[in-house]
């Protein structure tokens, strides 16, 4: 199917043709401003859910007053992978094309809720192949395993640590192209399917035990950090959503009764090294460097010449809004 002018609209349409799976014409960026594109639906799985693979070509830019056009099309040029289509409506792991012809599309579902949402259904059925009892949680080794995706999924907000892809690797790994489309058609009871297939080549009793009892203490810890909100990791949870849409911010410095302020990129802040290390890097500083290091140097002797101590940070501020203090440090210390 050829039009001159896709719109949003047109696509949705072509999205949910049950009989046309070629789509093929321009795509205004601007007034005057085209990509000329062409898209090819191939079926890929039925099921609960029906699911398409979108390919698709952009050519060069068009502009019809100046008739500067792209490339011809060739009958054997390939297309690239644009994402998958389900039930003729949302389109998963969306490519960077795709988002740059169509920016409505930017709210699907991303490649990570796949991810998220099929290491739910697996962890949920090797659960009732293992008892796991309470005390062996209190195992070292889980705990140690457990705490820092704990920390990165809690205090960073980054939703696909503490699953088990996430934690076990060697499973995403084996988790590809099929088995992404197998858990779009057919949800349920997909984590079954999974583990029954990659039986010989992932797990054991033993392996599989190990890693649930991961995930177990993973949610504890979780569950502690929400209910104990004066604890250290809900503290970094609030530091973190502070720091939140600033770019550079400006921490106060205060030890042996002096303060001295400098700034500091947000996004190096927002890292599971300053929750870890309770410090922040001193390479960070934007500035003389060598004037902050003379001052920790003369006012604090534990100073390692590497690391500020989050403990001597009194409180931080927005650098476009230096009168609004963003957060207070409940953890620090007079030196």
């Amino acid at each position: 199917m050829y039009i001159k002018k896709i719109t949003f609209k047109a696509f949705k349409d072509y999205l949910k043709n049950p009989t046309d799976f070629f789509l093929e014409g321009n795509i205004f960026i601007s007034d005057d401003i085209a990509k000329y594109c062409r898209l090819v639906r191939t079926p890929a799985a039925k099921g609960e859910h029906n699911v398409e693979v979108l390919y698709g070509k952009v050519q060069l830019t068009y502009h019809p007053e100046r008739n500067i056009g792209g490339r011809y099309f060739y009958s054997n040029a390939s297309l690239d992978f644009m994402g998958y289509v389900v039930d003729g409506e949302t389109i998963y792991s969306a490519s960077e094309a795709l988002h740059e012809l169509f920016p409505k599309f930017k709210t699907d579902t991303t490649n990570e809720q796949i991810l998220i949402a099929a290491s739910e259904e697996l962890e949920a059925y090797l659960d009732t192949t293992v008892c796991i009892k309470p005390r062996e949680l209190l195992d070292p080794r889980y705990q140690r395993r457990a705490y820092e995706p704990a920390v990165r999924k809690y205090a960073l907000g980054n939703s696909a640590c503490g699953t088990i892809f996430d934690n076990f690797p060697n499973l995403l790994q084996r988790f590809g192209d099929i088995d992404k489309v197998d858990f779009l058609a057919n949800p349920t009871g997909w984590g079954e399917r999974y583990a029954t297939m990659k039986e010989s080549l992932l797990f054991d009793k033993e392996t599989v035990k190990f890693m649930l009892c991961v995930q177990h203490c993973v949610k504890r810890y979780i569950k502690e950090f929400k209910e104990h909100t004066d604890c250290y990791e809900s503290q970094c949870e609030t530091l973190m959503n502070a720091l939140d849409d600033c770019n550079i911010v400006r921490i106060a410095i205060k030890v042996n009764g002096q303060t001295y302020r400098v700034d500091y990129p947000a996004a190096w802040m927002q890292d599971y090294e300053t929750i870890s290390t309770k410090g922040l890097p001193i390479r960070g500083v934007r500035g003389s460097k060598a004037k902050i290091d003379s001052f920790l140097a003369e006012n604090y002797k534990d100073y390692d010449h590497e690391t500020i101590p989050l403990k001597l940070i009194s409180h931080i501020r927005n650098n476009r809004d230096r009168k609004g203090t963003i957060w207070t440090n409940p953890f620090f210390e007079e030196v």
